[in-house]
């Protein structure tokens, strides 16, 4: 939650509703199921373009979850 807290803070005072949910496991595979499980809309994440493999343009993570899932996804770079 500390590593959060730059993040959370400037939500809260915007009013932006928001949860934290933090689990464990493959990023990709980890994030794709609890969007299902959660039943959300859609998926945002962050890439920051530095993987090798899979797509220069995003990370692996964003690269997993983009072929993984089956509702919208939008990346941030």
């Amino acid at each position: 939650m500390k590593a959060l807290r730059a993040v959370l803070r400037p939500m809260e005072q915007a009013g932006v509703a928001h949860s934290v949910h933090i689990v464990c496991g493959p990023p990709s595979a980890t994030i794709v199921d609890f969007a299902r499980k959660s039943a959300c809309d859609r998926i945002v994440m962050g890439t920051r373009g530095l993987a090798a493999a899979g797509s220069l343009l995003m990370g692996s993570a964003a690269y997993g979850v983009v072929h993984r899932a089956d509702l919208p996804v939008t990346l941030v770079k």
